[in-house]
């Protein structure tokens, strides 16, 4: 610190606290080693109770440039949502630390979806078959900007495999960087609101 360039004040703070309270900082050598819980979290998201505005809810400007307004509805798919919970991570920023964060929906499907100029959808539109399922997920129209773009539906995935690639670099902020665990979740059964998984842990 320092006033009319004469030094009042320095402090390195490598050795110790120096007089600071740090709450919340430690002093580090640079390198930083500690345990942090993982998880994986699967839920059966069915048309069900609060999940019914999984129908309908999804939404999509499409007419940006003739009518700003307007939206489009389309259906997040039914299955099992595989979440990964990071604890070592404090948030769900991906655009700061793509394929990471606190607790981030894996997609099934994870290849991105091109639009009609040719980038990626974005990805709200991207994760809207995520959930792993023996079934298949609609199919539906979009626009982007009154261009009409047909989102096929892709074959059903009911594995989930946490030693595949769940992130796309054309897409980093809709994919989850997995560990290589050997953890498998499998769908096996969907009927109504139940369902039947084998898991395999690693």
């Amino acid at each position: 610190m320092t006033a009319d360039g004469t030094p009042l004040f320095t402090s390195g703070g490598e050795s110790d606290d120096e007089g600071w309270t740090l709450d919340g900082f430690v002093i580090t050598s640079g390198t930083e080693v500690g345990d942090y819980a993982h998880y994986y979290i699967a839920s059966n998201r069915t048309y069900e109770s609060f999940d019914r505005y999984l129908k309908t809810g999804p939404y999509n400007f499409g007419w940006a440039s003739t009518r700003p307004d307007w939206v489009e509805h389309f259906p997040y798919a039914t299955g099992l949502l595989v979440s990964y919970w990071d604890t070592s991570q404090r948030d769900n920023n991906t655009s700061q630390h793509p394929g990471q964060g606190l607790i981030l929906p894996i997609d099934a499907h994870p290849t991105a979806r091109i639009s009609p100029d040719g980038t990626p959808w974005r990805s709200r539109i991207q994760v809207y078959d995520a959930p792993f399922s023996t079934k298949k997920a609609p199919s539906f129209h979009l626009h982007l900007d009154g261009r009409k773009s047909h989102i096929k539906a892709e074959k059903p995935q009911p594995l989930f495999d946490d030693s595949r690639e769940y992130l796309d670099p054309r897409l980093p902020g809709a994919g989850v960087d997995v560990p290589d665990t050997g953890t498998q979740i499998r769908v096996l059964k969907e009927k109504g609101t139940s369902m039947t998984i084998r898991i395999q842990p690693g």
